[in-house]
């Protein structure tokens, strides 16, 4: 598969191989792996989480070859670039009028964009180390995350209900002010790290009180709260 793969190319694919994560999820998955300062990411490792762990049924080499070469190689480098400070992130682009259908699917995307990003950040873990910018940063994803939430269920009762035009271009504007911080979110998140994971390069004996843990035991539960302690 060429370099030049496109959104839908990937999106085809994923769903090809029963991926059970969406394009939007994948992308930030991968951007929060690249912007942890602990490790260096490996492409391999990160993809299989996709499925579980384990690579999907695939027949032959040449379609290991096409899965990795997209979302190992194109997407991989694709997102390398949002850890420079004149490349900033942009979430999944969606066109939305009060007549779209499906409105309320727009909110989730965004949630599953933020849980996505954390997912690759915690790599599949419960606690995690975080320089303060970007623990600041998470934070306000997880503020962000539950009003998209809240967002998805306002437009979806509004969209049952019939005359509510005004009210839908209400909360469609208020989605796009807020994707807007989200974003800036993100990219906060991954220069703090980056930045941090060449200080631990270059001298690894940080003092501990320099770096804060961030634990979210359930991520996908929009009840629970995350608890914060000093490493």
């Amino acid at each position: 598969m060429p370099n030049t793969t496109t959104v839908a190319e990937i999106g085809a694919l994923l769903h090809k191989y029963q991926c059970p994560l969406s394009y939007h999820a994948v992308r930030t998955r991968i951007l929060g792996s690249l912007a942890r300062y602990d490790s260096v990411a490996c492409p391999l490792s990160v993809i299989l989480r996709f499925w579980d762990g384990a690579f999907p049924d695939l027949a032959n080499f040449s379609q290991a070859h096409d899965v990795y070469q997209a979302l190992g190689v194109t997407l991989w480098q694709e997102l390398s670039k949002h850890r420079l400070s004149h490349e900033p992130f942009k979430s999944l682009e969606m066109s939305l009028t009060p007549l779209s259908t499906n409105l309320d699917v727009s909110g989730m995307v965004r949630v599953q964009e933020i849980e996505g990003f954390i997912a690759g950040i915690f790599d599949d873990g419960e606690e995690t180390e975080l320089p303060w910018p970007a623990f600041e940063a998470v934070t306000h994803l997880g503020d962000i995350r539950t009003t998209f939430f809240g967002l998805s269920k306002l437009m979806k009762r509004a969209s049952e209900t019939p005359g509510n035009i005004d009210k839908i271009a209400q909360i469609i504007k208020h989605m796009a002010i807020l994707t807007s911080v989200m974003e800036v979110e993100i990219h906060a998140t991954v220069l703090s790290c980056w930045a941090s994971q060449k200080v631990v390069i270059a001298q690894p004996r940080l003092q501990q009180n320099e770096w804060w843990a961030w634990r979210e035991p359930s991520l996908l539960n929009v009840t629970d709260h995350g608890s914060l302690a000093v490493c």
